[in-house]
């Protein structure tokens, strides 16, 4: 709407020539309303220069009232531009102007004000537009609340802007923008912002308004705050009486200000801590009034839980029972819920029992639950005292709520023990029977016949070592009291002498260990197994090839040559047959190497038979292996005395095997049972042969 020089100059020529033919003033009336005599520029006038403020009464503008609101019109510049005096037509009119109207100017800061006498929430108001070039302008209330603006004219409105744009440079007219706010406002201000000629106030006869019926003042209450406590955890808006609230409106609260549908309190009357904004509504305006703020506060709950524990002693002996006592007790303002207890006995008790007042124990957790104000509960602990170990035991109480205090949430208690000088006895061993090869080897644990305070003991609980001199150089202990002999030892009978000291008092004792370091002679010797044939359909196991042969714990034993694809060699001497083998004669080369690397060989015959064993055989048959399996051997595994069952047979030959091949026991003429008494040998696994003189067997049996 960019404003041409020339034709204003003209037009306002004209209308200073038309006013002075005049000899009254000119009364023009609106549907809407009606206006005032409308003021003339006289002759020889001088208009204010651009951004030149005036009041509505001094520049020719006439006041005007609507639907009972008073319109007046401000603006910065005065310009005898006369507006339609028709309703607004959103068509362009080339003539048939009267009246007078500010003009913002063309530069980006003119404006027109409409001022009404009375809050409303939207008006749709008019401009006169002048010709086709863009203008552009921005809308503000002065309510405070957001605005939006729609055009019955199509002209492009966004947000607070407009903007204009007619056909031709020549066309004239009027355009209608609506302007709504989330808030009553009593002025309309448009500035010119797009720098072309700008916009004219339009007729304020021809406005529409929507009176908002919210007004413009804030509801009034009695106080500022709203508060509630524990254990409530929300407070109620709707309990506050408010002010003067407008008739026709209802009253909401808000979440924010301004008011705005979107922030409204979906349940006033149970809200949490916070702030909240109260407001008169209009629903047919759908309009706020401005908000008053109402701080919300819950008091929060206060649980000043403490624990107290006491025992029944303060000085106890080793094996003797303390009872504790813990108390349980909320000292606060409020109910406590949550509540819990803990209590990690020390290592130095065992548990015995518990027993909670109320509630429930599960080590280490006493669950109260819910604890009234004042209320105290009990749990009593009682526990045995033990040798050794940590002797404070200190209780913990918790809840959910907030506690004040936690200078008293726990509790402990630290009895006296009264511990006795441990008695340590170190028992002399010896493992002589258990010769060590020159190639180096371990003893069994020079523990296993130690106490401590007459009881055994866990090696963690003691602390061992050799005493020197050493008779045999490089030998060591370990914590479990085993002690390795170094390879290249020289044969013979060694003495060496440890200390055992208890970790608790440091008193010690000292033990002698025998050794004897055999030598390194090796022979292995043929071996025939014909007469104790395995069946070629089964497949089985001999005796162990060791039997005859001289060789020391450590030998490494290995098939040098197998006739028979599969067949295996353990390293107890035992050779195994595979299933599905032919029948006949079968001659094995096996081997012994000792810790330097010689090999030593022999034969072992093994003889294949066509006997397929598939169910008890008739007991006549001296042949069948089957028989020598009824023999029973108990306990298995044992601590080395046991029982060999042969009832029903007679001149049973037994040998026992160390899992090496050391012959280790040996009775040739068992007769329905043998009680036998290894206990003096390591533990681990034996091997048992039965030889009845045609026919073999062996179990095994387990010393631990």
């Amino acid at each position: 709407m960019k404003k041409v020089i020339t034709m204003l100059m003209l037009f306002y020529g004209f209308m200073l020539s038309a006013q002075s033919n005049r000899n009254s003033v000119e009364n023009s009336q609106s549907g809407n309303g009606s206006y005032g005599p409308t003021s003339v520029i006289q002759p020889g006038a001088v208009l204010p220069p651009s951004n030149q403020s005036f009041s509505t009464n001094a520049f020719l503008i006439p006041d005007c009232t609507v639907n009972g609101i008073s319109i007046t019109t401000s603006g910065t510049t005065a310009f005898a531009y006369s507006t339609p005096t028709a309703p607004v037509t959103c068509f362009p009119l080339a003539d048939g102007f009267t009246g007078t109207s500010p003009w913002t100017g063309s530069g980006t800061t003119g404006f027109v004000t409409y001022t009404f006498s009375s809050p409303v929430n939207n008006v749709r108001v008019s401009y006169s537009a002048v010709n086709g070039l863009v203008d552009i302008g921005t809308i503000n209330v002065n309510g405070g609340g957001a605005i939006s603006l729609s055009s019955p004219c199509g002209i492009n409105v966004a947000g607070n802007v407009v903007t204009c744009n007619f056909p031709t440079p020549t066309d004239f007219g009027d355009i209608a923008v609506t302007v709504s706010s989330t808030l009553p406002f009593t002025t309309i201000t448009l500035v010119n912002t797009g720098g072309n000629s700008g916009f004219v106030g339009g007729n304020p006869c021809n406005f529409t308004f929507g009176r908002c019926l919210a007004g413009n003042t804030a509801p009034v209450f009695r106080t500022r705050t709203l508060s509630n406590r524990c254990p409530a955890t929300t407070a109620n808006l709707t309990t506050l009486p408010v002010a003067s609230q407008p008739f026709g409106t209802t009253f909401t609260w808000h979440t924010g200000t301004p008011a705005t549908n979107a922030n409204t309190v979906s349940n006033p009357s149970a809200v949490g801590p916070g702030t909240y904004y109260g407001a008169f509504y209009d629903a047919v305006g759908n309009c706020y009034s401005p908000t008053t703020p109402i701080l919300v506060t819950i008091t929060e709950c206060v649980a000043d839980l403490q624990v107290t524990k006491t025992a029944d002693v303060r000085t106890a002996s080793i094996g003797s029972n303390v009872t504790f006592t813990i108390t349980a007790t909320n000292n606060g303002t409020s109910p406590a819920t949550g509540v819990t207890v803990t209590d990690v006995l020390p290592v130095g008790y065992t548990f015995v029992s518990a027993t909670p007042s109320v509630g429930t124990w599960s080590a280490p957790t006493w669950t109260i639950n819910n604890l009234a104000v004042g209320a105290s509960e009990t749990l009593t602990i009682v526990a045995t005292v033990r040798p050794r170990g940590g002797y404070a035991n200190t209780a913990t109480i918790t809840g959910d709520q907030t506690d004040p205090d936690l200078t008293n949430n726990t509790s402990t208690v630290i009895i006296r023990v009264f511990v006795p000088l441990d008695r340590v006895d170190a028992v002399d061993d010896d493992f002589r029977r258990t010769p060590i090869s020159i190639c180096g080897g371990t003893t069994p644990s020079v523990f296993s016949n130690d106490t401590v305070n007459g009881f055994s003991f866990l090696p963690s609980a003691v602390n061992v070592s050799l005493v020197l001199p050493l008779s045999i150089p490089g030998a060591t202990i370990d914590a479990n009291g085993v002690i390795t002999i170094p390879p290249g030892t020289a044969p013979g009978g060694y003495t060496l002498t440890y200390s055992l000291c208890s970790n608790s008092s440091l008193i010690c004792d000292t033990a002698n260990v025998s050794i004897f370091v055999d030598s390194i002679f090796v022979a292995a010797f043929n071996d025939n197994f014909l007469s104790t044939p395995i069946s070629g359909f089964t497949g089985g196991q001999t005796p162990s090839v060791l039997t005859n042969d001289s060789y020391y714990s450590g030998i490494s034993v290995s098939l040098a040559f197998s006739p028979i694809a599969g067949a295996t060699i353990d390293q107890a001497g035992i050779i195994t047959i595979p299933a599905g083998v032919a029948t006949g004669n079968y001659t094995f080369l096996y081997q012994l190497t000792d810790c330097r690397g010689n090999v030593y060989q022999a034969k072992a015959d093994v003889a294949i038979s066509r006997r397929v064993i598939i169910g008890p055989i008739d007991p006549i048959d001296p042949f069948d292996p089957i028989q020598l399996k009824q023999v029973k051997i108990y306990p298995n595994p044992s601590n080395g005395n046991f029982t060999i069952d042969a009832t029903g047979f007679e001149n049973l030959s037994v040998s026992i095997y160390t899992s090496m091949g050391r012959n280790v026991y040996q009775l040739n003429d068992l007769k329905n049972q043998a009680k036998v008494d290894l206990s003096n040998l390591p533990k681990g696994i034996y091997f048992v042969t039965l030889n009845n003189g045609s026919e073999s067997i062996q179990k095994k049996v387990v010393i631990d």
